[in-house]
């Protein structure tokens, strides 16, 4: 009996073991950069250290802790792009992503985790962290500026921007989130209609194609980024009045027509 029941453990064991194999999985890529190359990680949940390679090359290995998030992953000239892509259902722990990553030591890198620890040493480019609940380990960074934003993804928030895209995901398009999302944002009316809210990634985004055949291109640009501001502001009850105060300057304005004359 005694026998019977450990092997029933012994095989639950193995069970349990194969499963957190299976749901663990590991990425990696390399890309080829020149002098002063730029890398952005972002990743919601987990780790990032970032220590410098012997060559020209960015390495980025990733563990992934379940089927609930994708690596997106693209380079543009001598910027490279990585961001940990939630999908429907993933949390702060399906969501984890730990990240291992290798640079030329003049990159200059931008690393964001809500959660996980960000190391960075022995680089001699600027390093910007960001991070409202991450451990920060700076360590022997020399000729470099360091910027720490520790507490700022905790406040009033909205960030705008543009994805080229990558073969996973080949659409480019532009992008708005607020952090900490206010309750009842992604049922928010933004214009233009061509934009919608993405669940999985907790953001709005409007596609490139839709900017680039509009009759106005920036107006329809400049809607998207007015309206995700207006809904987060009103919904999160941020105080617009002081947000939007214009300080008082007494600068001489620059005439237009002597812009690029001497």
């Amino acid at each position: 009996m005694v026998s019977k029941r450990a092997a029933k453990f012994v095989a639950l064991g193995v069970v349990v073991a194969g499963t957190l194999l299976i749901a663990q999985s590991k990425k990696e890529y390399h890309f080829i950069v020149g002098p002063s190359a730029g890398v952005s990680i972002i990743n919601p949940y987990g780790s990032i250290s970032v220590k410098p390679s012997l060559n020209s090359t960015v390495v980025v290995s990733a563990i992934l802790h379940s089927d609930k998030v994708e690596i997106d992953n693209s380079q543009s000239g001598n910027r490279v792009d990585i961001r940990s892509h939630l999908l429907a259902g993933a949390d702060a722990e399906s969501g984890r992503v730990d990240y291992e990553v290798l640079v030329p030591a003049d990159a200059s890198i931008t690393l964001h985790s809500s959660t996980g620890s960000l190391h960075a040493e022995k680089l001699h480019g600027d390093v910007s962290l960001e991070g409202p609940g991450a451990a920060v380990d700076v360590r022997d960074i020399a000729n470099a500026h360091v910027h720490v934003m520790h507490e700022a993804y905790s406040h009033e928030l909205i960030a705008a921007g543009f994805w080229p895209g990558n073969e996973d995901a080949p659409q480019a398009e532009f992008y708005s989130y607020a952090m900490p999302a206010p309750p009842g944002l992604a049922d928010a009316t933004i214009r233009p209609e061509s934009a919608k809210w993405v669940a999985a990634r907790g953001e709005f985004i409007l596609p490139y194609d839709a900017v680039r055949t509009a009759a106005d291109p920036a107006a329809t640009l400049l809607s998207f980024m007015q309206s995700t501001y207006d809904a987060a502001a009103d919904l999160g009850r941020w105080d617009r009045a002081l947000l939007e105060e214009r300080p008082i300057c007494d600068c001489v304005r620059v005439p237009a027509t002597a812009v690029g004359h001497r």
